[in-house]
């Protein structure tokens, strides 16, 4: 059994971080958008980001910083 190092998938292009940690990775924008909106359910008083991997900036896609902050 060949075990992989953690970290970013080699196909993954679009990057979900917690208040700024990168958390999770994922291949199409629409699963990303998916995956950050169960994450900021789960973590309501956090700021939940999603950004693209390939560019150089790193544009946000989706962001929601917590009220009252």
């Amino acid at each position: 059994m060949v075990e992989t190092p953690i970290g970013k998938a080699p196909a993954a292009r679009f990057e979900i971080s917690i208040d700024g940690v990168p958390r999770s990775h994922r291949d199409q924008q629409d699963m990303a958008i998916q995956a950050a909106a169960q994450l900021m359910l789960k973590y309501p008083n956090s700021a939940v980001a999603v950004r693209t991997c390939n560019a150089a900036r790193l544009p946000r896609l989706i962001t929601r910083t917590p009220r009252g902050c």
